[in-house]
């Protein structure tokens, strides 16, 4: 199992196996939060926080919640909601040790333009 966690360590994500590639994504907010996201389904990931420690903030089209750690700030991942009909779950590779990442391709979106 693999493991990563925010600063404080108080949100915890555990995956079965790292995706291929990452995404990093220009639009408003992912550029401001700086993420690499990795994206899994939601069966592959296990997150675990105790009770009100995982904030979440909505944007744009509501379809997603942006979650992070309410005690050191972190931006762990995001959730789809059921309103976009997916069922996936970024996680922000940032909360992986940067060796984790080695080796995965990297893909760029545009969401700028979006």
């Amino acid at each position: 199992m693999i493991e990563a966690n925010c600063h404080c360590g108080a949100v915890k994500i555990f995956l079965k196996q790292l995706p291929v590639s990452y995404t990093e994504c220009n639009c408003s907010i992912c550029r401001r939060y700086a993420a690499q996201w990795l994206y899994v389904e939601a069966s592959e990931v296990e997150i675990t926080a105790a009770e009100g420690v995982i904030a979440r903030y909505q944007w744009g089209d509501h379809e997603i919640d942006f979650c992070h750690c309410s005690e050191c700030g972190s931006v762990t991942h995001y959730c789809s909601l059921p309103e976009s009909d997916s069922s996936r779950v970024a996680i922000n590779g940032r909360i992986f040790d940067p060796v984790m990442l080695t080796g995965l391709n990297k893909r760029e979106f545009d969401g700028e333009a979006m």
